[in-house]
């Protein structure tokens, strides 16, 4: 008997989690109908298994609760620390200056902190979109506040369309990809980004042109940006549209690096100052007196691009044949 009830009390457990044998679990029911200890056994591990759960359950509860208590906690701070300084600014300014000039100013500058602080913390879902078009607006309406009050001459939307041209090369991707789109512009959406980012970059151009542009700065801020720009995009529509091998679509884009980093810099000279030159004249590799040290550079890179191109572009067509 003593033997039969070690054998039943090691498989108690397994017994309790039903995770044994046909054979065992009637071993174990017959033995408990006869042996009471061992039934008192199994009760007890019932017991303690749930005690375990509802001690688990309440950890977690209190947890919760004391993790939502601290949210809105800093919730609380946060404003408390933003509202002191503005009612203070209100007071002091009122008082000294019988009107309400800087305190907007101030007012602003606190709503781009609230921006970082208090949106994040109070949004549930979509913090990244929440927490950038809250910062970029109240940054905005902070420029706008302080051009209204200072400004001799009005410099906004130089400032606002720069601001958003920036935020919107680094963050348009992340924010299209955020965003339901459907159909074309669903499977586009890095050529979105891009059409996006090139039409701010000649929005802030023109926007330049009009309010501080003069003399020939038409021409030359389009012809540059556009010569400028056709670097990018063919590097884009390589990498996203050319159903290649990687490895040719690599090669590639070192020749395009190779040609802009050696002859950008001669064709802007040119539209600037209308000077032309070659930067590749009098490049002698086996001379490198100081008149001829940057044909020499620009040399070495446009041969390094092309060589390495054509490894990457032998190396996928040779993949290619393998496959």
């Amino acid at each position: 008997m003593k033997l039969i009830c070690d054998v039943v009390r090691d498989l108690l457990p397994l017994y309790h989690d039903n995770v044994v044998g046909v054979e065992s679990r009637k071993l174990v029911e017959a033995h408990l109908t006869e042996c009471e200890e061992c039934e008192c056994l199994l009760e007890k591990l019932r017991d303690d298994v749930l005690d375990e759960r509802i001690r688990r359950e309440r950890n977690d509860v209190v947890g919760h609760h004391a993790q939502k208590v601290k949210h809105k906690g800093w919730i609380l701070g946060f404003r408390i620390a933003l509202a002191v300084p503005i009612l203070v600014t209100f007071i002091v300014n009122l008082a000294t200056a019988g009107r309400l000039d800087w305190f907007f100013a101030v007012l602003t500058a606190m709503g781009v902190v609230g921006s970082l602080t208090l949106v994040p913390l109070s949004v549930r879902e979509n913090k990244g979109l929440w927490t950038l078009g809250s910062f970029v607006g109240t940054l905005l309406l902070m420029l706008f506040t302080i051009d209204t009050l200072y400004g001799e001459t009005s410099w906004f939307l130089i400032p606002a369309i720069a601001i958003i041209f920036g935020v919107s090369i680094v963050f348009a991707p992340y924010i299209l990809w955020k965003m339901p789109l459907k159909g074309f512009a669903s499977r586009h959406k890095g050529f979105l980004a891009m059409m996006l980012n090139t039409v701010l970059l000649y929005i802030l151009l023109t926007v330049i042109g009009v309010m501080v542009g003069h003399g020939d700065y038409w021409r030359i801020a389009f012809l540059t940006a556009s010569i400028s720009i056709i670097y990018p995009w063919l590097m884009f529509m390589t990498i996203r549209y050319l159903k290649i091998s990687g490895l040719i679509i690599a090669g590639i884009c070192l020749f395009y690096s190779g040609i802009f980093t050696v002859f950008l810099d001669s064709a802007l000279n040119f539209i600037i100052d209308g000077i032309r030159f070659n930067p590749l004249q009098g490049a002698n590799l086996f001379s490198w007196n100081l008149e001829i040290v940057n044909a020499n550079v620009n040399l070495l890179v446009l041969l390094s691009c092309f060589v390495l191109g054509a490894i990457f572009i032998g190396a996928g067509v040779l993949r290619g044949k393998r496959n």
